[in-house]
């Protein structure tokens, strides 16, 4: 049973990272931000690689609060 909960617990969470980190208004602001800046690097690929960097910073933080849940760590 316990186990169930925590998977249940870590496919919600993952979901709504994924969610949070691609919603079309923060995405629309992203682009915003780097089509103003010339860099050798096309626009979707740098923001695809931040999106991705995001997501990795977040479920490590996620991680950590899994595997220590009496230290939470500051958002």
């Amino acid at each position: 049973m316990k186990n169930n909960k925590i998977k249940k617990l870590i496919k919600e969470s993952v979901l709504n990272l994924i969610n949070n980190t691609t919603a079309d208004t923060k995405i629309e602001k992203i682009i915003g931000k780097h089509e103003v800046k010339t860099h050798f690097v096309p626009i979707r690929y740098r923001i695809f690689g931040g999106l991705i960097q995001s997501l990795n910073i977040q479920f490590g933080n996620f991680i950590e609060v899994l595997i220590h849940p009496e230290f939470p760590t500051p958002a």
